[in-house]
């Protein structure tokens, strides 16, 4: 038998059981929408895909997806950007990271929902800045964390050998701490993005912001006790987070095989 074979029984093996577990949480939402068949808070998932689709033939349906991941991916741009390049100046300049310990330990410590509730306070509800403003403050302690760990992952050796040939920091940074934390790199970007999309549709509903969006769905669907439509929209934001998932598994198994 093959490597090759191998390989594709364990890539059948590994599809098998993720249609188990979609088949068993599929059963699992038909037992509880017809549990609560009553009270029309829970559809069926074949009433949901109908109203999925009741909903696509709206105008404003992709308007708001797009405009949501599009605040998604700029409010993540800006937190990688300045994560990425305070985790570099704190390989320089080692005192940094004690100076920023105590700012990143009251971000992560603080509650999601009381930094919503004061940016709510402090900025204007224009949906971009609010997004990316709050998304900011989420999304860099988490990146700047994880960013600095795998950077400093890099081999002493090759880092003191680097030192004793003469190169500068920024050489070292291109050929050295990147290339050995690449993929570590690419890991952290995936599953932050994952969280920074959630915490965007978050600050959608609670900062009750006006422009179509995901978000701004679920709040005027919630607002007009239209369950039907809350729930349908609460699916489709899933199913849009399933596919960010898939993209950023696909995108990571891309960049295993870059040698960088």
């Amino acid at each position: 038998m093959t490597s090759s074979s191998r390989w594709t029984r364990t890539e059948l093996k590994k599809l098998l059981y993720k249609l188990l577990g979609t088949g068993l949480v599929v059963l699992f939402w038909w037992f509880l929408s017809s549990s609560f068949a009553f009270t029309g808070m829970i559809l069926s998932p074949v009433d949901t895909v109908v109203e999925i689709g009741k909903e696509m033939q709206h105008e404003d349906f992709w308007t708001s997806v797009f405009r949501t991941l599009f605040d998604a991916l700029t409010s993540f741009s800006v937190g990688f950007v300045c994560a990425f390049s305070t985790a570099i100046t704190a390989l320089r300049f080692k005192n940094l990271r004690y100076i920023l310990a105590p700012v990143i330990t009251v971000l992560q410590s603080a509650p999601t929902i009381a930094l919503i509730i004061l940016f709510i306070l402090i900025l204007p509800l224009e949906l971009l800045t609010f997004a990316v403003s709050f998304s900011f403050l989420v999304i860099f302690p988490l990146l700047f964390g994880n960013l600095l760990v795998s950077l400093e992952s890099a081999p002493t050796s090759e880092i003191e050998a680097a030192e004793v040939l003469g190169l500068s920091f920024g050489a070292r940074v291109l050929h050295i701490y990147i290339p050995n934390a690449f993929l570590l790199i690419v890991a952290n970007v995936n599953s932050a993005f994952g969280l920074n999309y959630k915490v965007v549709i978050a600050a959608e509903v609670l900062g009750k912001v006006s422009i179509a969006s995901i978000g701004s769905n679920i709040l005027a669907a919630k607002q007009s006790l239209d369950f039907s439509r809350l729930f349908t929209w609460l699916i489709g934001s899933v199913v849009m987070a399933f596919v960010l998932d898939s993209v950023g598994a696909r995108i990571y198994k891309a960049a295993s095989s870059i040698r960088v």
